[in-house]
């Protein structure tokens, strides 16, 4: 061990020997190495620098020995801001790194003719190695030739003077940290020669606002964007221009990800695709032009673009999701494509996928079909559509409340089903000469279809031209800002859901030529308060004044003969109902202010004030639904059927008494009458349908069936734990056992003290009531059960 770590020392003698301390000499510093007699540039301290213009010498001598400069140390000029020129002898073989970092002020770089190992060629004031090609240093000065294949690491590092530098088309490649903090550079133009950049390449180039790219493979890649890389990793993130050049054709997955300051990007038309996330987060992005020649987009290539307001979709896209343009906040778009815009859209659209604060559609002349629910409930407020658009499919504007006028060109032959339905806020409809299928004669403000004389759309300034014969389905569908309605004489049909929906109408008027009011043709009209039907009318269908909760009176004149289901359902403001003498089908006998369907004594329609005649034998379907009003009602004795939803939502319910011989309880006959506290059932009743009382304010429930009614699945759901059960005594026992009953908190014996359904006489003799114990967990007797908490009765645990 002695030996060999003597022989190391003896080695490491000559080396010691041969370095010297740092020299000066003519204004240079210099490490000389007195074996080989060579010399080093070098610096003596981080505090000294050269200044002014500086020529190397091919030779020093130092106490009477030459010795040949050979090389230039690590570092050995940087940061001499004031350093203006330097020439190297063409005795320099070897040039360490960064000698140049923050030499600022440096202009000229010379190597003298002859160096065999570097050359400063054509006057480039730069350092190039000759065999390489490779320039490894510059400076401000610095004129890259056109013979330079590339740019070494940190070639131009800490330059901040450089203000401008060309790339000629022979550089491939450009090193890691080439331009690193090179404060004055502005722009610079990358040729489509280069096909590798290094990484932090341009970083610290805070002036650096504009980037030409002309390079395919650097736009191109595939960048890691979940980590964070893109192209700010080579070119920062302070870049606010990239201009692409021909030969870019795709832009990669990713390429300008985190891009922050970016604010606008130019691209040939030769970009045929925009990869997956692309812009993504660049969010101060503004200026963008999508080539005409792009025929995919990738998913959230615009993600959180929040500075992006208008864009312009090309011709040869023919899919798109939301995931696109999410979070951006588009107010334009300009869409080329017709297979994107004449698709079915089934139950979406495709408005939705550029997000909902759109206001302007322009469709470009390549559209000749708008598809089903293309742009249904889109904010927009204005649509330009293209002269060549030929068909508009069903309820392609549906929903567009902001939508304040459409102009139909003169090609359009077909317009779809509800094509505007719900554009509330539509003040003009136009359409253009010439069109042979549809107009809007008289400057009326509508669409009306020429051969049916239809209107088919109208809106809130609309007036109603004479020679319109029809309204048709959802003409004026919840066109709110509409106040009234005058139907010229010559219609004769007014059209499923015409006016629905129209709450500002206050008063309407039915000319004596309409035959057939359609489905829910008026309904939700809730400021209608007044409407007269005329004897021309026959058919008012189902719903037709659904819910106009402002009406207070209606006569349904004689020559009606078919009134449709909910025909005046939820009109809880009623007091009046009238059937004129001499209708065949239906009457109002005995001024009940009800419609009775005559063939079979059945109530279809009530109100607060309804009267039930004797002679009714049933209370049919929601005859009372909604009936908000109503507080009491005497069902006769006459009755044996109660309907399904009779008494649906009559929240102001209170008691119900259900006369012996009653048969049948409909389903859901007395949902949601929250203040119903008391509901007598006669022996008579053998079925009750399902939900028949869910959600009512029962507190006592007198039942005299002695058998148990058929029942629903659930008939007293959310009753429990607050009513009381009165049964007969002899069937105490039954109730208590069966299911859905057994579940009362109370059941009791009926005394003669209790009400009694009309047509039961009681008795003379009262009932005993059964014994019921009720006892605590514990085991301990309880008098009565507790307001709250769990109890147990018959061997059976309860919860109030």
């Amino acid at each position: 061990m002695k030996k060999q770590i003597l022989f190391l020392v003896m080695m490491l003698v000559p080396m010691m020997a041969s370095a010297q301390s740092t020299v000066k000499i003519d204004g240079i510093y210099y490490k000389l190495f007195s074996e080989t007699k060579e010399a080093e540039v070098t610096t003596k301290t981080l505090v000294w620098f050269y200044s002014g213009d500086i020529v190397i010498p091919s030779t020093v001598v130092y106490e009477d020995v030459e010795y040949r400069v050979t090389s230039i140390g690590k570092g050995a000029f940087s940061y001499s801001s004031e350093l203006t020129s330097l020439t190297i002898p063409n005795s320099v073989t070897s040039i360490g790194t960064r000698i140049f970092n923050g030499c600022t002020g440096l202009t000229s770089i010379i190597i003298e003719e002859g160096n065999t190992k570097y050359d400063s060629r054509e006057n480039c004031n730069a350092i190039i190695e000759t065999a390489s090609n490779n320039l490894l240093y510059g400076c401000k000065g610095t004129t890259i030739p056109n013979s330079v294949t590339s740019i070494g690491d940190a070639a131009f590092e800490g330059c901040s003077g450089l203000t401008s530098i060309i790339i000629p088309n022979s550089v491939t490649l450009i090193g890691d940290r080439a331009f690193l903090d090179c404060s004055g550079l502005t722009s610079i133009n990358i040729p489509n020669s280069v096909t590798s950049i290094g990484i932090g390449s341009f970083a610290g180039c805070s002036s650096l606002t504009k980037v030409e790219l002309d390079n395919n493979a650097i736009v191109s890649k595939v960048y890691n964007y979940e980590s964070g890389s893109s192209i700010k990793d080579i070119f920062g993130t302070q870049v606010k221009e990239y201009v692409l050049g021909e030969d870019v054709t795709s832009i990669g997955d990713g390429a300008f990800y985190d891009c922050t300051d970016l604010i606008s990007v130019h691209m040939s038309d030769n970009v045929t695709s925009i990869g997956e996330s692309a812009f993504r987060e660049s969010w101060r992005l503004s200026s963008f032009r999508i080539s005409a020649n792009v025929t995919s987009i990738g998913d959230f290539a615009f993600y959180m673009c929040s500075g992006l307001t208008s864009i312009t979709i090309p011709k040869g896209i023919t899919d798109i999701n939301n995931r696109i343009f999410e979070g951006c906040h588009l107010k334009k778009v300009e869409i080329n494509s017709n297979a994107l815009v004449s698709k079915d859209y089934g139950w979406s659209s495709l408005a939705s996928c550029f997000g909902h604060e759109i206001e302007e559609f322009v469709l470009g002349e390549e559209i000749i079909s708008i598809g089903k629910n293309a742009f249904n409930s889109s904010s927009v407020i204005s649509i330009n559509i293209a002269q060549n658009v030929t068909s508009i499919g069903e309820a392609a504007f549906s929903g567009c409340y902001r939508l304040s006028s459409i102009k139909i060109p003169a090609n359009v032959g077909s317009i779809g089903q509800g094509a505007f339905d719900n554009c509330t806020g539509l003040n003009s409809i136009q359409v253009e000469s010439g069109n042979t299928v549809y107009d809007s004669r008289e400057n009326c403000n509508a669409l009306i279809e020429t051969a049916s004389n239809t209107l088919i759309l109208g809106c809130q300034n609309t007036v109603i031209p004479n020679g319109v014969t029809a309204i048709g389905d959802n003409a004026f569908y919840m066109c709110s800002g509409l106040t009234s309605i005058c139907i010229p004489n010559g219609v004769m049909s007014i059209g499923e859901n015409a006016f629905a929906g129209c709450r500002g109408v206050t008063a309407a008027s039915i000319p004596n030529s309409v035959t057939t009011i359609g489905k829910y043709a008026f309904s939700h009209c809730d400021q209608l308060t007044e409407i007269t039907i005329p004897g021309s009318v026959t058919t008012i269908d189902e719903g037709a004044f659904f819910y106009c909760t402002g009406l207070t009176s209606i006569t349904i004149p004689n020559s009606v003969t078919v009134l449709g289901y909910r025909a005046f359902t939820g009109c809880n403001g009623l007091t009046s109902i009238q059937v004129e003498d001499g209708n065949a089908v239906y009457d109002s006998r005995d001024n009940c202010n009800a419609i009775i369907e005559t063939a079979d004594n059945t109530i279809i329609m009530g109100c607060q004030n309804t009267a039930i005649p004797n002679s009714v034998t049933s209370i049919g379907d929601e005859a009372f639904w909604a009936c908000t009003s109503l507080t009491s009602i005497n069902i006769p004795n006459s009755v044996t059927r109660i309907g399904d939803g009779a008494f649906d939502q009559c929240i102001n319910l209170s008691t119900i008494c259900i006369p012996n011989g009653v048969t049948s309880i409909g389903k859901g006959a007395f949902v949601d009458c929250y203040k119903l506290a008391t509901v007598i059932i006669p022996n008579t009743v053998t079925t009750i349908g399902d939900y028949a009382f869910i959600r009512s304010g029962l507190t006592d429930m007198y039942c005299y069936a002695e058998q148990l009614p058929e029942i629903g699945s659930v008939i007293f759901q959310d009753t429990y734990f607050k009513e009381t059960l009165h049964v007969p005594a002899e069937a105490l026992e039954v109730y208590h056992n069966a299911e859905q009953w057994k579940d009362f908190p109370s059941i009791v014996a009926l005394t003669d003290s209790d009400p009694t359904p009309a047509g039961i006489i009681a008795t003379t003799t009262a009932q005993q009531p059964a014994k019921v114990e009720y006892y605590d967990l514990s085991g301990r007797r309880l008098i009565t059960p507790p307001s709250h908490g769990v109890y147990i009765r018959d061997g059976r645990k309860y919860v109030r």
